[in-house]
């Protein structure tokens, strides 16, 4: 990264990928390199504790649910933890910190399976190649992920394109421990529902039979079955879609949703204050923690004087204590950044969140380190809008063109020097640089976090 070259796929997780050709997706399909990469927010250690956690009788947080649905918006995290489910379920073992205290790695079961699908995936109509079997429904691609067995149990149900009972479930099972993922599952009800062919559209009412058999077989006492079933939020692009899931995962099981609203876990991949830590995570090799200290304390200082002289400071600046200790863990980013990033600049529909960061970001830690620049901490005003990556970051790549002529001739072109006046055109507002959380911060060599991946 170094050189300036990554492409979008070095920061889009692709789960259909990972399971379809894992040794040509080496950063998610190798569990090693996968899991180096990874920070692990308490969103992935109570995803995979629950899950494991059951799966292996363990009496940890999370066991007790035998479904776990995620609901997040799209490029929040919800991807990297199936992954890591995923790879667990294979057989990987990571360290102790992607589980939650208590959680015992050594007591998981050597003969789990596992069967990950995306909504996308499952063609009804021309069928998926899944281990050799052509698939057409959701339990046919399921039963030929679990193996030759398994598909032999759901075949007949694929073909005609009716669910299978808690019987064949149980058969296709075979008692052994067993994750199934279902991702983006609004996306398959809409290709199921808009399809041209009644006997394609009727697929889409056999769903809520398949998922009540199926969460009825994995809520049943002594089951050593795990499903988890992802949603984005209804703001999202399968947000019709989104809401008839979530209604039918409201009222399928039991007679009014009784059983999947006391077995099912709703969890949240990554919290807002751990987006700083999975971006250090994922752009940069090492950090100089030294340096991050060194940073908190200065910024600290500097926070004080203002607050001292009366400045009425925000985003919890005004408390340059706890403030400090956020700078030294976001090091080198600066937190007003990444709070801008998350809730302003991820407010823009085509923006996703964790990947539109860590494309921009990358591109901006490129260039920063190309000129020799003196940033020492990335803050809103050293976004360089100069760089082309950057700007097409922040213009072309969210649909937002018009914008991108404004900044050459106006902000950051060639012959102009108005490096103090970037940030403030970039977000839009004339009073941005009032806000001393937003400034510049380049006073001094770069030091500390020298180490990009």
């Amino acid at each position: 990264m170094l050189g300036g070259h990554f492409a979008a796929a070095d920061f889009a997780a692709r789960l259909e990928q990972v399971v379809s050709d894992p040794a040509g997706y080496a950063d998610y399909g190798d569990p090693s390199t996968f899991f180096a990469l990874t920070y692990p927010t308490a969103g992935m250690k109570r995803l995979l504790t629950g899950i494991f956690g059951r799966l292996s009788a363990q009496d940890v947080p999370g066991a007790e649910n035998p479904v776990v649905r995620f609901q997040t918006s799209f490029g929040g995290g919800k991807t990297h933890g199936l992954i890591a489910a995923y790879h667990v379920a294979k057989g990987f073992r990571p360290g102790p910190e992607f589980f939650d205290d208590g959680f015992d790695v050594n007591a998981l079961p050597s003969d789990m399976r596992v069967a990950a699908l995306v909504g996308e995936q499952i063609d009804p109509v021309n069928g998926a190649e899944i281990g050799g079997e052509t698939a057409y429904t959701l339990w046919g691609a399921i039963g030929a992920q679990l193996g030759s067995d398994a598909w032999g149990e759901v075949k007949k149900s694929d073909e005609e394109r009716t669910p299978p009972g808690t019987g064949a479930i149980k058969k296709m099972l075979a008692g052994k421990p067993t994750v199934i993922i279902i991702d983006e599952i609004a996306q398959y009800l809409r290709v199921l529902s808009s399809a041209g062919s009644d006997q394609v559209k009727n697929l889409a009412s056999s769903l809520p039979a398949f998922l009540k058999s199926l969460f009825e077989v994995a809520s049943e006492k002594g089951s050593r079955l795990v499903v988890v079933v992802t949603l984005a939020t209804e703001k999202d692009a399968y947000g019709k879609e989104t809401d008839q899931v979530q209604s039918l995962l409201d009222s399928t099981v039991g007679e009014a949703g009784s059983i999947l609203a006391r077995q099912e876990a709703v969890l949240i991949p990554a919290k807002d204050d751990e987006i700083a830590a999975i971006l250090r995570r994922r752009l940069f090799d090492s950090i100089d923690e030294t340096a991050a200290k060194t940073a908190g304390a200065e910024f600290k200082a500097l926070y004080e004087s203002l607050v001292n002289a009366g400045e009425t400071l925000p985003s919890g600046a005004g408390q340059p204590d706890t403030y400090g200790a956020k700078i030294a863990a976001a090091y080198p980013f600066h937190p007003e950044l990444v709070r801008v990033l998350d809730s302003r600049i991820a407010t823009i529909p085509t923006f996703q969140r964790a990947r539109g960061a860590l494309r921009l970001l990358a591109a901006a830690i490129h260039h920063i380190w190309d000129v020799s620049s003196d940033t020492v901490i990335l803050n809103i005003a050293d976004l360089p809008l100069s760089a082309e990556k950057v700007l097409y970051e922040l213009t072309e790549r969210l649909q937002k063109e018009r914008f991108k002529q404004v900044a050459a001739v106006d902000i950051a072109g060639p012959n102009l020097d108005h490096s103090s006046d970037v940030g403030r055109a970039a977000f839009g507002t004339t009073s941005l640089f009032a806000d001393p959380l937003m400034a510049s911060s380049s006073h001094g060599g770069r030091q500390g976090s020298q180490s990009l991946v």
